[in-house]
């Protein structure tokens, strides 16, 4: 048992109150996991499940928004109604968050060797011996969120599922080969487009913002469960300081930047990465 009787949290619930650096006994954090347990607001079947109720809660929260000066996150919706390809924007996205502050935590729980798995029992501990810690660190940085228009996306998944199975088939039947231990991947053709365009937007943002392409990530959120429907991405900044980043990012993000930005991204997508081999070959 930890020796630390007090437990420092940032958290936000249910609109209801917030706090923010204050202290909370540990027993008041378990009795509360452990009510809302009871209610059935928590379930807890797999990790799979538990990863998707996660993603869903982030979800929402972004989408609310969140403008407070004083917390870890800011957040501003915008629905297109001022931005310069205005109706270009409207047909492809349900809305934008710019999101100005951000605080991502990340653990490092275990690794693997040679091959990544999605395996749990083939990932490697860091001790040998049983602790109850775990090296963690966290990054200031700003992001810019995308809402897709999921009608719009079903309605193309349907006329590319053909050729997407295809695709899938062959994806699996590799994977089987190099990981037969490896459960197989729920994957669908609207997460590789979801995918394939937040790569293409990364590429386009490092030019645009001048971040490294080892300084921003991706979030996808994903899901045609009827219960945690979700269809977004997150592009964020993985590198800023205690203060955060330059606001770059948002900036691109604003009325006179995104739809610009994201026409530039598709037609980068025109050009093959391995041209001028691949144009040879297509002749």
């Amino acid at each position: 048992q930890s020796d630390l009787s007090k437990l420092r949290f940032t958290a936000k619930f249910e609109d209801e109150f917030e706090i923010v650096n204050g202290l909370v006994s540990i027993e008041e954090l378990i009795g509360y996991v452990e009510e809302q347990i009871n209610k059935g607001v928590i379930e807890s079947d797999t990790d799979d499940y538990n990863e998707m109720m996660i993603r869903h809660e982030e979800y929402k929260y972004i989408l609310n928004g969140y403008n407070s000066e004083n917390s870890s996150f800011k957040a501003v919706r915008k629905d297109f109604t001022t931005y310069l390809e205005e109706e270009y924007l409207r047909k492809y996205f349900g809305s934008v968050v710019l999101i100005e502050k951000l605080k991502e935590t990340r653990v490092f729980s275990g690794f693997t060797r040679v091959n990544s798995t999605n395996n749990k029992s083939d990932i490697k501990m860091l001790s040998s011996e049983e602790v109850n810690w775990l090296p963690a660190v966290e990054v200031y940085g700003e992001g810019v969120f995308l809402e897709f228009n999921k009608e719009l996306l079903k309605e193309w998944s349907n006329k590319s599922s053909e050729k997407f199975n295809r695709l899938l088939v062959r994806y699996h039947e590799n994977m089987k080969k190099r990981s037969p231990e490896n459960d197989k991947r729920p994957i669908s053709s609207e997460f590789i487009m979801i995918h394939t365009f937040a790569h293409l937007l990364i590429k386009r943002l490092c030019f645009k913002t001048g971040y490294g392409s080892s300084s921003l990530r991706e979030r996808i959120y994903y899901s045609s469960d009827e219960k945690y429907k979700m269809c977004g991405v997150l592009i964020y900044t993985s590198s800023g300081d205690s203060e955060g980043s330059l606001g770059g990012l948002v900036n691109q993000g604003k009325q006179n930047n995104l739809g610009l930005l994201i026409k530039e991204s598709i037609e980068d997508a025109v050009w093959c990465s391995s041209d001028p081999i691949c144009s040879d070959i297509g002749r």
